[in-house]
């Protein structure tokens, strides 16, 4: 359960004043943990709003209780400047930030878990030759990923990094495999940064994917299915290059000012 909605809440209603207590809702509603849907179903009454960063999150909210005018969708963001060409070659580990790759990169970040869909990236890499594949993240299941990358060459477990660039200068597609996810940051940053995205079909992140224009889509779980996307990518540079537009001006939509700008209206009108 998120500490921070608890102090809080428990500030708000030990101290009640004029305080307004706005609840932003990452992603604990979509696990269904029952404590947490009753935390949010008592606690609603002291609470004036609800952020949810996906439509499915909002629906799951209502489910428990919240009032459906008390809660906004306001998504993630990129924040453009930091992935624009000449930040991302500060990250590229060569001499020479220019020089050309040797080979397909392929790269995956996030959460070493069963939900974020690595079993499927690391079965993918059987579709694809002459490729690298970079894996950036940690999790309950590295060890797992560990023992079953010891024998494959070609993928690259960089385990936890700090900044999520020192991937996505390196890389050529973005893969993004998860069975569910509430609103993935990384596909703001792969689409800022110009890395082509294949991603999947899952419950949320489909609000945000659109096929064919921002990225490509694959059903969640198949890795052959994943594999052909990447070799679209590959084989087909006037295609790649069209996908990587649409997904800069996608990224342009929903910046950092803009998001902003969307709390600033949603905190004046709660003070109204």
């Amino acid at each position: 359960m998120p500490m921070a909605k608890i102090v809080g809440l428990f500030a708000v209603v030990v101290c009640p004043g004029d305080t307004k207590v706005i609840f932003h809702e990452h992603g604990s509603i979509h696990r269904q943990w029952s404590i947490y849907e009753m935390f949010i179903r008592v606690s609603d009454r002291w609470v004036d709003e609800h952020i949810s960063v996906s439509e499915k999150g909002k629906d799951l909210l209502t489910e428990v209780g919240v009032e459906d005018e008390k809660i906004s969708v306001i998504r993630n963001f990129a924040d453009l400047p930091r992935y624009e060409d000449s930040e991302l070659r500060k990250f590229r580990p060569t001499s020479n930030p220019n020089a050309e790759k040797c080979c397909f990169n392929v790269g995956f970040a996030g959460r070493i878990t069963e939900r974020k869909g690595w079993r499927d990236f690391v079965r993918c890499t059987e579709y694809v030759s002459g490729a690298e594949f970079l894996i950036a993240g940690h999790g309950k299941e590295s060890g797992v990923l560990k023992k079953r990358i010891e024998s494959k060459e070609e993928i690259h477990y960089l385990g936890y990094i700090d900044d999520i660039r020192q991937l996505l200068s390196r890389i050529d597609c973005l893969v993004i495999p998860s069975h569910w996810d509430p609103n993935p940051l990384i596909f703001y940053e792969g689409l800022a940064s110009e890395t082509p995205v294949v991603a999947s079909r899952c419950e949320c992140l489909k609000e945000i994917t659109r096929d064919g224009r921002n990225c490509l889509e694959f059903e969640p779980g198949n890795s052959e299915e994943m594999a052909d996307k990447i070799h679209k990518f590959r084989e087909n540079d006037r295609f790649r290059q069209k996908i990587v537009d649409e997904g800069t001006r996608f990224a342009e939509r929903n910046s950092k000012s803009k998001f902003l700008d969307k709390f600033r209206d949603l905190y004046a009108d709660s003070k109204q």
